[in-house]
């Protein structure tokens, strides 16, 4: 008979998981199997389980993460006669588990800072030497800015000088002038019959005829044209 085929579950198990390299822990971190499960799984341990009847859930979760062929791991299981577990078996597989929960050792850098460094990082700096008062400072100087701009804002003097302004902007409309009306300068008036010219104020300036009326603008403009003065 091959060895292969003469060799148990657990065996089989644990020659599948070599070839692929793989811890059991990380087997148990993926498939939520305990690392005792494990161990007592590769060891042909059936004892080791509450319930005997979850082998096989347990079995095709390892198969499944492993990537190996799930029926005849079950059929190996199934022909596998009830064995108890052998004390080498265990011992195989415990040395891998202890590796793997082993904490790395650590290691001390082997650089180190500057004195000047160190040194710095010891001495806080100016800001958080005196925070508390620059904070208070600040808050001094926040508040009487505060304080000067509602004091400026409803101080009386604001308002009296604000009105002041107002009244001298108004200009009350009784003391606005208004503009003397235009003088209406009257015109000379000629009398084309008699070729004479009258002048406002005169005793026929406004006793002329209206078809005969003839207006000039000044004096001189009705001489030009050929009038004559009036006596009267």
């Amino acid at each position: 008979m091959d060895k292969k085929e003469r060799e148990t579950l657990g065996a089989y198990l644990r020659r599948e998981r070599e070839a692929r390299e793989i811890k059991l822990t990380a087997i148990s971190k993926a498939t939520k199997i305990s690392l005792p499960l494990l161990v007592a799984l590769e060891a042909d341990d059936q004892d080791a389980f509450p319930d005997k009847k979850a082998v096989p859930d347990y079995l095709k979760r390892y198969c499944r993460y492993l990537l190996m062929d799930e029926q005849d791991a079950l059929k190996r299981f199934e022909l596998q006669p009830v064995r108890h577990c052998l004390p080498e078996a265990i011992e195989t597989c415990l040395p891998e588990v202890i590796d793997d929960l082993m904490p790395l050792p650590v290691v001390a850098p082997s650089y180190v800072l500057p004195q000047t460094i160190i040194s710095s990082a010891k001495e806080p700096s100016i800001f958080r030497k005196y925070r508390l008062v620059f904070i208070s400072v600040g808050t001094l100087v926040l508040m009487f800015v505060i304080f000067s701009g509602l004091l400026f804002y409803f101080h009386p003097l604001r308002d009296r000088a604000a009105k002041t302004d107002a009244i001298k902007v108004e200009v009350p409309r009784a003391a606005v002038k208004s503009p003397a009306p235009a003088v209406r300068k009257e015109k000379v008036i000629g009398n084309r019959d008699s070729k004479r010219y009258h002048l406002p104020g005169m005793k026929y300036y406004h006793h002329i005829e209206a078809h005969h009326r003839v207006y000039f603008d000044s004096e001189a403009a009705a001489i030009r044209a050929g009038y004559h003065k009036a006596p009267r």
